[in-house]
């Protein structure tokens, strides 16, 4: 059995080890399990999740997990593929798949219901259900601490209803017609249902590629026809041709927002979900928001 990341690997942990694959699920569980149990994080922070691809000394940590956490399946199938063929069935869980139903999510065809979006995080309130099964199975894992694990679970219950009121509060200040966003990628739509926020576009293509000349060029005129005062890039998701974009389109280009990269290092207070969202908040609010 490994250790936890600050461990050495030949040191046998004496917690149950639990695996997570983005740094968001990190966020939660080490939230409410806080040092009951080992985390291994799968997924390097500010990497980009869908397409990263462990590398077998990595992946080794899942021989000793008791319970592995997931986003969503779909978010990386070649993650979920080896974890299916790693850790039994019981021992995997999905958190959109056991906290949302089908009316939570968005779908890039609604009338055939294909296409789902995964990215139910960027909406606290769909977040706020991933916490009571998530810690009823961390409960599983460490039934001795029943008490602290569902105390934690309460606080980040709390935690999330405060940070959605602060987005609301903050997004509805903005005028209706300025809270229009251009996104690098389509992780922003459940924030923009939430906070009646129009996301016009995104401009990476589902297989992750570059945005050609042709499509660059239409956007633009998409940012200028519906006056889009800024436009968002993420170091996640890399880009050479955003520059390009801001002058033709005459929109603000913005790097910075995060979906799923936790700002600060790992185990200081700033390297939560909930920091995340409130910069992202911030980053959204001071380039949507026009002269006073």
């Amino acid at each position: 059995m490994f250790a936890g990341c600050t461990g050495s690997l030949e040191t046998e942990s004496v917690k149950p080890v639990v695996v997570v694959t983005s740094s968001v699920a990190l966020s939660f569980v080490e939230s409410i399990a806080q040092d009951t149990v080992e985390i291994i994080l799968l997924v390097p922070n500010n990497i980009d999740t869908h397409t990263y691809e462990p590398k077998p000394s990595e992946l080794r940590s899942l021989e000793s997990a008791s319970l592995v956490v997931m986003p969503d399946e779909n978010l990386n199938m070649s993650i979920t593929q080896v974890v299916n063929l790693s850790v039994d069935k019981e021992n995997i869980l999905d958190l959109n798949k056991v906290s949302l139903q089908e009316s939570d999510y968005v779908y890039r065809d609604p009338e055939g219901k294909t296409g789902r979006n995964v990215h139910t995080w960027t909406d606290p309130v769909l977040a706020a259900k991933w916490i009571k099964p998530l810690a009823a199975e961390l409960i599983n894992v460490v039934p001795e601490h029943k008490s602290l694990l569902e105390s934690n679970a309460l606080k980040m219950e709390r935690s999330l209803e405060d940070l959605s009121k602060e987005i609301e509060s903050a997004m509805y200040s903005i005028a209706s017609d300025e809270r229009k966003m251009v996104v690098y990628h389509d992780a922003w739509e459940y924030f923009g249902q939430r906070y009646n926020t129009e996301i016009i576009g995104s401009l990476q293509a589902l297989n992750y590629a570059e945005p050609s000349a042709g499509e660059i060029a239409s956007m633009a005129q998409e940012i200028k026809r519906e006056g889009v005062r800024a436009f968002f890039g993420s170091e996640v998701f890399p880009s050479d041709v955003m520059e390009a974009l801001e002058r033709e389109s005459g929109a603000k280009y913005v790097p910075g927002l995060a979906d799923d990269a936790l700002p600060g290092e790992r185990g200081t207070t700033e390297h939560s979900y909930v920091s995340m969202m409130t910069y992202n908040l911030n980053l959204i609010a001071e380039n949507l928001r026009g002269p006073v």
